[in-house]
């Protein structure tokens, strides 16, 4: 089956570029090919079509190759191009090469332009595959930036260094404290404490292995629970779900932060709330037997 592709042509009319061309049909391609013979034709070209491949004279009339592979660049395109001259006594096929040419040959070579095209056509679709990846993964990374600055539940992520990389909204409110500053901070600056919650020892600190005392995260997934400080120095406990993820010779840590006091005291809400509740029924229910004996 022959791929359809689209060529642009470019001569300066001492050359043959129907020659050029031929070497192209009867091949494994179906091509459509379009000449132009001026700077603004091009242009025009360019931005009207999507064009696979690009055949250019070296010297054109009152212009070159070199303005063609100018005027590409300039466009943003990543068409391949690719450079005929007939002329024994070539110019510099390396400063075209440079400049952007995927290739150079002389129509004595032309025999070439087949495989040539075919191996531009396969660095294309690579292109556009590794540009569609690289698109989603943009729009995953968007997508997860949302997700996390948006969650109610605080948020940190810290590097192989223990040094803090991403701070979230629902954090800043937790400590009090603005991305900016908590930023690049180590993160016993903020945890300052691992509380042993069996035995309800938060006296003293438990050490790491080299033995200073400060925080180290783990690098498995579990729930912890800290002693936390915010800005001005408060202190206060937080329960901690921890997730490593390894990454080369690093890896980076995410923290799920809750507020430990803050939900005992909702928690403490709750359970006044249903108490009194119960006592509303219980006495409604008293008020009714009551009202039944004088009857």
């Amino acid at each position: 089956m022959h791929e359809n592709v689209k060529i642009l042509v470019l001569d300066s009319g001492n050359e043959d570029p129907d020659a050029w061309v031929q070497h192209l049909l009867n091949q494994s391609f179906s091509a459509e090919f379009h000449r132009v013979h001026n700077s603004n034709a091009l242009r025009e070209a360019l931005k009207t079509g999507a064009w696979d491949l690009i055949v250019s004279a070296q010297f054109l009339d009152g212009w070159s190759a070199f303005e063609v592979l100018s005027i590409v660049a300039e466009l943003g395109l990543e068409i391949p191009c690719v450079v005929v001259s007939g002329r024994e006594e070539a110019g510099d096929p390396v400063a075209l090469m440079n400049d952007g040419a995927q290739d150079f040959l002389l129509e004595s070579e032309l025999d070439r332009l087949t495989l040539i095209l075919q191996r531009e056509i396969r660095a294309a679709k690579n292109r556009r595959k590794r540009r569609r990846i690289e698109r989603a993964l943009q729009e995953s990374q968007a997508h997860l930036q949302r997700v996390v600055q948006s969650n109610l539940e605080a948020i940190l992520t810290v590097d192989q260094s223990q040094s803090i990389t991403l701070v979230n909204p629902a954090a800043e409110r937790l400590f009090r404290n603005s991305a900016g500053e908590l930023l690049g901070q180590p993160i016993h600056q903020v945890l300052i404490r691992e509380m042993n919650l069996l035995i309800g020892d938060s006296s003293s600190p438990k050490k790491d292995s080299n033995g200073t005392g400060e925080v180290v995260l783990p690098k498995v997934s579990g729930v912890h629970h800290y002693l936390a400080r915010r800005q001005d120095g408060e202190l206060f406990p937080v329960e901690a779900s921890i997730s490593y993820t390894a990454l080369g010779e690093g890896g980076l840590t995410t923290i799920v932060l809750r507020d430990v006091a803050e939900r005992d005291r909702l928690e403490k809400q709750l359970r006044q709330a249903q108490r009194m509740e119960a006592i509303g029924q219980l006495s409604g229910g008293i008020a009714r037997e009551l009202l039944w004996l004088h009857q």
